[in-house]
């Protein structure tokens, strides 16, 4: 089981229903790249995926979740009172 620093995102929109946009992939500290599918895969066998606020102070766990919009499988940082660590607030991967 190993932890895994979310450090970047990139986004996709999804059309249907309505358009909106998922995390398509993330990109880690260690510099490995992932895609949704496979954190999810990572995540149900024991890994640990998290983000921290840009002063390194604050962590968020990540967790997997379905899209109440499309109710497609998706990840979203655990909800707490901190903006700056969540996923949608990552910079876009290189």
């Amino acid at each position: 089981m190993a932890e895994h620093q979310i450090t970047c995102v990139t986004k996709e929109t999804v059309q249907s229903p309505s358009p909106h946009q998922h995390i398509a992939s993330v990109g880690t500290a260690d510099g490995n790249r992932y895609t949704v599918q496979q954190v999810i895969a990572k995540m149900n066998a024991g890994d640990t995926f998290y983000t921290k606020t840009p002063s390194a102070t604050k962590r968020a766990g990540v967790e997997s979740y379905t899209c109440s919009t499309c109710k497609a499988p998706i990840i979203r940082t655990k909800p707490d009172a901190e903006l700056s660590n969540n996923l949608d607030n990552l910079p876009k991967c290189p």
